[in-house]
């Protein structure tokens, strides 16, 4: 696989989001939403044949973090035309596909259009030491890991249930660990996809809102009920899964 059968599959896609009418005109956010796709993809199924990815790890994942790099919502059909696309890599491994070295010279060879999301390292709503002396690519590229991670510590059920939850709301809102632990379910609004955190009200995405619905519950007073000993348990797990130290803030 070479790096040029990654800038054809970037091409392919946006041209698909014209022709579909999903877009009027492609942009460096598309170009850039297919970076970050591209990189969850590979921390999801590494080994698997690119023919055999599904949607799941991206509905999960991709519009809050895209949000919080971009502050555009990513809208599903987007996502769907993405994988649709990339399972045109037929039986070649996500790993082989995906590399540091293609991403990167995409990055570059598009820089014009990019240049707003990688000029400057991204703020994160928490410390992860493997984003110190991280670049923004580098740090697109682990957090597509931390992402799955969290998806997988969260389908553990328990208190970890609410890890993704809380995260992409820190993601989506750039609020903290503790402004986010002290939204109440009085300051959610389901069906206005908004939520009131650190005293304003902020649209969410439809994939937060779908983890809202998820763990909402009317009867309780917090929207996601965890203490301090359940937030050291998710930092200690990440910390030893990945060999480097997490610290929500």
């Amino acid at each position: 696989m070479t790096v040029s059968d990654l800038e054809t599959s970037m091409r392919r896609f946006l041209r698909s989001l014209v022709k579909k009418r999903y877009t009027t005109m492609v942009t460096g956010f598309h170009m850039f939403a297919y970076v970050v796709m591209s990189a969850i993809l590979r921390a999801a199924f590494p080994d698997t044949p690119a023919s055999d990815v599904t949607e799941e790890p991206l509905e999960k994942t991709a519009e809050p973090y895209v949000r919080h790099r971009t502050g555009r919502f990513l809208p599903r059909p987007i996502i769907t035309e993405f994988v649709s696309v990339f399972r045109g890599f037929g039986d070649e491994p996500v790993s082989s596909v995906v590399t540091d070295d293609g991403l990167r010279t995409l990055v570059m060879e598009h820089y014009s259009d990019l240049s707003k999301y990688y000029d400057d390292k991204p703020e994160m709503p928490f410390r992860w030491g493997a984003l110190d002396d991280s670049d923004a690519l580098t740090v697109d590229i682990r957090m597509g890991e931390l992402l799955v991670l969290a998806v997988d510590l969260s389908d553990r059920g328990g208190k970890y249930r609410f890890f993704l939850p809380v995260l992409s709301t820190m993601l989506e809102t750039g609020r903290d660990c503790l402004q986010v632990l002290s939204v109440t379910v009085d300051n959610v609004d389901l069906d206005d996809r908004t939520m009131v955190v650190g005293g304003e009200k902020v649209k969410i995405s439809k994939t937060l809102r779908r983890m809202i619905k998820d763990v909402f519950d009317k009867d309780r007073k917090w929207l996601f009920p965890v203490n301090v000993v359940d937030v050291m348990k998710w930092e200690s797990e990440v910390s030893h899964r990945t060999g480097y130290t997490f610290e929500l803030l």
